[in-house]
């Protein structure tokens, strides 16, 4: 039985034979990648002052300062990646494309999606900062370059003064609050993916949790109720992550997690619903990565239907802080984000037909995308798929000879 590894046609996924699932296809036992990760320290160290908590409110993190620690799975988060494209900003399951919006970064962990893009003048003097901001000026061996120990900054700073003041604790914080952080924790999730989809890397940063508790509602055969699992019933942590994918059914998959809580979830996590479906790039600094939600509609609760072609700008992950111009490379990304509004996904809601997909839809994709990550997952899906037809055709034994037929 011959196994397509796909994509059969590969003007969508056109970085295919440099894109990690292509190892992972020759190679189950690719290991799973090293993610990193720094707010551990965070949670261990700096508890929250109760004068804290409305600063955090009016600047847009208190849910997610209030999120707490949660421990990173690693080989979900690696079966993840591998079904990561950068040419879509999607994952690409067997069901269909499927991402992380601003929805989900806004209702999970309760950054705003709305306001205005997070870009600006970058510092160089970062010791000068510290001094302005902090009071003290870090020992050398705590800060390189833009990087400062959280672990020294909370051993300085372990409690909050009864008597501090607000001036003391947050100047010019009362703007911070205006800014999409959802935008741009996404934009910073979206380019670690794309990066660490290619062959060879070892390592991701970036918010991880967020793709992990995003899993969790969408995925609930990956949830942690099931991760008790006997390991001895899987070929190894990440290939059964993989496998479990590989085979994921329709049913497996809640497109919308929140559509029963939504309503009673607190305002910072739903201020932002009116640009929830915009199609506009999200900006962190010098990042720039476009938002596709019309590629994900039943996300949304619209029908699915063949998406226009999508340009994610590849191009734009060349753009690091060693880019001089990197501010004027990323202004036509600013402007299209202050017009998000304009540019919004839209279409009739399922509930209008029988089917959460178009035919044409299901038959494009299948074309178009890289279903299977494994060839076990591939050939137990293909032996499934025929399983169910000759139970079909059972009383029609030329059908089942055709069938038989097609496998040779």
């Amino acid at each position: 039985m011959a196994l397509n590894r796909g994509p059969i046609d590969p003007n969508v996924l056109y970085d295919q034979n440099i894109h990690r699932s292509e190892t992972v296809w020759d190679d189950r036992n690719t290991p799973e990648i090293n993610c990193r990760r720094r707010e551990a320290v965070v949670q261990r160290t700096i508890p929250l002052h109760r004068n804290i908590l409305p600063l955090l409110h009016a600047s847009g993190f208190y849910g997610l300062a209030r999120l707490g620690f949660i421990q990173l799975v690693w080989h979900l988060i690696t079966a993840l990646l591998e079904r990561w494209r950068p040419e879509t900003h999607t994952f690409h399951m067997p069901v269909g494309e499927c991402t992380i919006t601003l929805q989900d970064v806004e209702v999970l962990v309760g950054l705003p999606a709305d306001g205005e893009s997070v870009i600006g003048q970058m510092h160089d003097d970062w010791l000068h900062v510290c001094q302005e901001l902090l009071g003290v000026i870090p020992p050398p061996e705590q800060i390189r370059g833009q990087r400062l120990s959280l672990t020294w900054l909370g051993a300085e700073f372990h409690e909050l003064a009864n008597d501090a003041d607000e001036e003391t604790i947050t100047p010019n914080l009362h703007h911070t609050g205006r800014y999409s952080w959802g935008g741009a924790c996404l934009a910073w999730l979206y380019r670690q993916l794309c990066t660490a989809s290619k062959q060879g890397v070892r390592e991701i940063a970036g918010p991880l949790i967020l793709l992990q508790i995003w899993a969790w509602e969408r995925f609930p055969i990956v949830a942690p109720q099931l991760l008790h699992v006997n390991a001895n019933q899987l070929h190894g942590r990440v290939y059964g992550s993989r496998y479990m994918f590989d085979l994921l059914q329709p049913s497996q998959i809640v497109w919308e997690p929140y559509k029963t809580v939504i309503n009673s979830l607190p305002h910072f996590c739903t201020n932002g619903h009116d640009i929830w479906r915009t199609i506009s790039p999200l900006i962190c600094f010098y990042i720039g990565e476009w938002h596709h939600p019309d590629r994900v509609l039943r996300q949304f609760g619209i029908q699915q239907v063949v998406p226009c072609d999508c340009n994610t700008e590849p191009l734009l992950h060349n753009i690091d802080l060693r880019t001089t111009d990197w501010s004027d490379r990323v202004a036509h990304l600013v402007m299209r984000w202050h017009n998000r509004r304009r540019f919004t996904a839209t279409g009739p809601p399922i509930e209008q037909f029988d089917m959460d997909v178009t035919q044409e839809y299901i038959n494009w994709y299948k074309n178009i995308s890289k279903l299977y990550i494994t060839q076990p997952g591939a050939a137990m899906s293909h032996l499934r798929s025929n399983n169910i037809r000759l139970r079909n055709v059972a009383d029609d034994p030329q059908q089942v000879l055709n069938i038989c037929n097609d496998n040779e």
